[in-house]
């Protein structure tokens, strides 16, 4: 049976928030976004959910103790990408990622993905077994990608983008709200302004 691993990035500076933004919270009287990302892989169907970081990351606390661990970026100077082949490379030595298991990254500062638009890019990869890897279109993050040795024969790129596209990542359109609401899924949020904007 093949597996459906989570991911969440959670490496950066957070130097424009000012503060680690994997520690706040996402609203009043809830967990953190290191939290909420990790609920979200998880009600997407994720059977493990791993945390990718820095080793300053040692001083998450409490929060993220429903991840299956802290994998270290052992590769910052290839910026997301390093954090990605980090935990690829990590799992995959320690005989938890198999030729075929499907993994899905997300960041951790993307508070409007909801499990579903997480479970389509899955069930996508899923139909599509001659692909690498899916993404939305003009969207780096979220993606998913089926594991084998060979795409970390890929890893040229400083971005996640090129890194894709190195891969051969099929773009799917995305899919709007049956409501009409605003699209906020995709937004990455980081600065103290844009954090405001969102909980208005």
């Amino acid at each position: 049976m093949l597996t459906l691993i989570g991911v969440v990035l959670a490496g950066g500076r957070s130097s424009r928030m000012g503060r680690d933004k994997a520690l706040l919270k996402a609203e009043e009287g809830t967990g953190t976004w290191l939290d909420r990302a990790i609920a979200v892989q998880k009600a997407a169907g994720a059977t493990q959910v791993w945390i990718s970081g820095g080793a300053d990351r040692l001083g998450f606390g409490e929060a993220g103790q429903a991840a299956d661990g802290l994998i270290f970026d052992i590769k910052p100077d290839l910026g997301p990408v390093g954090g990605v082949v980090s935990v690829l490379e990590n799992l995959s030595a320690r005989g938890q990622l198999r030729d075929g298991d499907q993994v899905i990254f997300m960041p951790v500062d993307m508070l409007g993905l909801d499990p579903s638009t997480l479970r389509y890019l899955v069930s996508e990869l899923q139909a599509h077994p001659d692909s690498n890897a899916i993404q939305y279109t003009g969207q780096p993050m979220p993606f998913a990608l089926r594991y084998s040795a060979e795409i970390l024969t890929y890893v040229s790129a400083n971005s996640v983008q090129g890194w894709l596209d190195g891969l051969g990542a099929i773009a799917l359109e995305i899919p709007e709200f049956k409501d009409g609401a605003a699209d906020a899924r995709f937004l990455n949020l980081n600065t103290p302004a844009e954090w405001g904007r969102w909980l208005q």
